[in-house]
């Protein structure tokens, strides 16, 4: 089994990022409450700006008004290029809601609705496969998962390519579901968010790029698959977690910031 080196795709992006001049306008990271795997989403955003030249603020809240109050301020500052809410947001705050009201050109996460930036992962799960397989058009690629933030926006980015698409997710028949594995794919794709979800012994496929992120029942960051020596098929190339699609995320979001200090007044 071959690990893919995500951090060599992460970091090609990076520096293309550092060589853009008079990055100025910066990135407003909006927080609540302790998560800590949030926080460490956080702090390693804010590490990417640094080391992007990228200016970066993040703003605590204590409470919904103070964070709605927080993003309609960053909206309509001039200085600010780029605005993300960090999920998971605490109980009795409205994720939706705060996210929706985003400016839709600052919205460098691109979840919200007419922004200009494709979401993140998605981007970065795209990236990957070019660098890996170059031209998708004609690849069969099993899609596991539905979800708004990955799923569903990798599905009109597959197509787009012309990609053979099979979609699975969290509620397909675990037997339907390994029925699909046990056939060859180009590539799988796993985005589900459940441990021990996809076992690599039981799948065929050149690639397997596994995007879903969860903690083990002792609170170890993890993906959908396990079982990853499989003997049977050595030349499987794989995505792992940690230290694969997530370093992939944060790259795109740095190359989105990018993108924003090249429109200029475009985003004022």
């Amino acid at each position: 089994m071959i690990k893919i080196d995500c951090k060599k795709y992460a970091d090609e992006i990076v520096e293309q990022v550092k060589q853009i001049p008079n990055k100025q306008k910066k990135l407003v990271i909006l927080t609540a409450g302790n998560d800590p795997a949030s926080a460490a989403y956080m702090k390693g955003k804010i590490k990417d700006c640094e080391r992007c030249g990228i200016p970066v603020q993040q703003i605590r809240v204590e409470s919904h008004k103070e964070l709605l109050n927080s993003i309609l301020y960053a909206n309509w500052n001039n200085n600010v290029g780029g605005v993300i809410v960090q999920l998971p947001l605490p109980d009795g705050y409205d994720e939706q809601e705060a996210v929706n009201l985003v400016r839709y050109n600052k919205d460098v996460d691109g979840f919200v609705t007419d922004s200009p930036f494709t979401p993140c992962t998605p981007e970065g799960i795209i990236y990957v496969l070019e660098k890996e397989l170059g031209d998708l058009s004609g690849k069969t690629v099993l899609l596991i998962g539905k979800g708004k933030l990955v799923g569903k926006p990798l599905i009109n980015l597959l197509l787009d390519r012309g990609c053979t698409l099979t979609i699975a997710h969290s509620r397909t028949d675990k037997g339907d579901l390994r029925s699909l594995l046990w056939k060859y794919h180009d590539v799988v794709i796993t985005a589900v968010g459940k441990p021990n979800l996809i076992d690599l012994y039981d799948t065929y496929a050149g690639v397997v790029v596994d995007a879903g992120i969860s903690r083990d029942e002792n609170g170890k960051l993890c993906g959908d698959c396990y079982n990853f020596d499989p003997i049977h098929y050595n030349s499987m190339k794989v995505t792992t977690v940690p230290g694969g699609i997530g370093l992939m995320t944060r790259a795109m979001l740095m190359r989105h910031m990018c993108e924003v200090q090249e429109r200029g007044s475009d985003t004022d």
